[in-house]
């Protein structure tokens, strides 16, 4: 699902044999990488991006998920369920990060004033 360069490994002529995932391995199938895939483009370049627009020759979300379906063969009818659960777990491990790094949650109190709910 995280198809950048430094997760790639290349044979001796420097053709791509194989992406690694190597901060979240697991035996999630397909779907899961396809779904990580998608919504980590959808931040960076999405119509909501942090990044800006999609790179020259990437697919939106809806393109990549039917090329995907045409090159593999299988069908994504269930990726919303699994793009719900990339959000949770890069919600559970920013978390983690925020609790390693010293930065505490909120209590509901402060939380509440800071968006201006009384």
């Amino acid at each position: 699902g995280d198809a950048r360069i430094g997760n790639m490994m290349f044979d001796d002529d420097f053709n791509v044999v194989a992406v690694m995932d190597w901060e979240q391995p697991s035996l999630g199938g397909a779907l899961n990488d396809l779904a990580w895939f998608v919504v980590i483009a959808e931040t960076m370049h999405g119509p909501n991006a942090v990044a800006g627009a999609y790179l020259e020759g990437m697919g939106t979300r809806e393109e990549t998920i039917e090329r995907w379906e045409k090159v593999s063969g299988k069908s994504a009818a269930d990726i919303e369920w699994y793009e719900q659960f990339t959000h949770l777990k890069m919600t559970c491990t920013g978390v983690r990060l925020g609790q390693l790094r010293g930065q505490h949650m909120m209590d509901e109190a402060t939380m509440a004033r800071r968006l201006g709910v009384d």
